[in-house]
């Protein structure tokens, strides 16, 4: 996929660069929504999302619109992962993610 191929590419510029920026953030935020919009892809888009998400809390704080947006994807790669009956995460956390997102927001 050649998203996949340019945010890994864009990912490794910035980690190349040093420093923590917003933009590596966001990056790592929409590798996360590639893999999880490709369905079978899951984990990976879980794995980039729980990285993101302690990469963005610790150098932006909770109440950042990067940080929500991570956390919207938590939510929705765990409805995911509910409906599939993978990872064992039930409707109920997903719902928290996304209503934590919701009022970041």
């Amino acid at each position: 996929n050649q998203a996949i191929v340019c945010l890994k590419r864009s990912l490794d510029c910035y980690e190349k660069e040093g420093g923590e920026s917003i933009e590596q953030a966001m990056a790592m935020e929409r590798l996360s929504t590639v893999y999880m919009n490709m369905g079978n892809h899951l984990s990976e888009a879980r794995e980039i999302a729980e990285k993101a998400f302690k990469f963005a809390e610790r150098r932006f704080g909770t109440e950042n619109n990067t940080t929500a947006d991570i956390i919207y994807n938590l939510g929705c790669i765990a409805l995911s992962d509910a409906r599939s009956g993978l990872g064992g995460v039930d409707q109920e956390k997903a719902e928290q993610w996304l209503r934590k997102a919701l009022d970041i927001k």
